[in-house]
């Protein structure tokens, strides 16, 4: 008897300190829980316009430059996304497009139709032309969309440009109109130019 009145007493404080340590456990597992993720893709620097946007207008365009970004990653869904490549970033210059022709046509055609003038983009860093990147799958493009007559839209278009470039370069974009090819002629001809920096 006097056995089974001590092994109580032991066995109840065995079983307190059991369910203490599982509480400060499940404690210390809320807290690790708590701490923020950092998410890959935001804006690692921002640049600023001349002023709040700038409007151009070339070949019966009308384009508002309304901003500009930099990321590493631009993200299509959680499992696609597109990452910069080493000491660069993906400029991100925010549009919206108005096609002032009587006729539907395409904002910055991938393809240049023989004959016809069409419109191309130039994005400098420095005085140098860097690349644009098509990202595919990417549908918050411009490039190549169709509009209708006074049809507007808003969009991106996204270049490669240095890291450095990004934080403290001379950066500026041109919309250049194009004289189209003809089949007896290889030479094309700027006909028109317009252009925005960004500092």
């Amino acid at each position: 008897m006097t056995r089974n009145k001590f092994s109580k007493p032991v066995l109840l404080f065995l079983i307190s300190l059991f369910l203490l340590s599982l509480a400060a456990c499940g404690e210390k597992k809320e807290e690790t829980t708590e701490a923020p993720a950092e998410e890959p893709g935001t804006t690692a620097y921002e640049a600023v316009l001349p002023f709040q946007a700038e409007t151009l207008t070339i070949d019966d365009w009308t384009v508002e430059v309304r901003g500009l970004a930099f990321t590493d990653t631009v993200k299509l869904s959680d499992i696609v996304s597109y990452n910069a490549g080493k000491d660069e970033l993906y400029a991100i210059v925010s549009l919206n497009i108005t096609n002032g022709a009587g006729a539907e046509r395409a904002f910055l055609p991938v393809v240049d139709i023989s004959g016809y003038d069409y419109l191309q983009d130039e994005f400098q860093e420095g005085g140098q032309k860097v690349k644009a990147s098509l990202l595919i799958g990417y549908d918050k493009t411009l490039r190549g969309a169709v509009l209708q007559p006074e049809e507007s839209r808003e969009g991106t278009l996204v270049y490669s440009v240095s890291r450095s470039a990004a934080e403290s370069g001379t950066l500026e974009l041109f919309f250049n109109k194009i004289s189209g090819l003809e089949f007896t002629s290889t030479e094309q001809k700027t006909l028109d130019s317009v252009s925005v920096k960004f500092r």
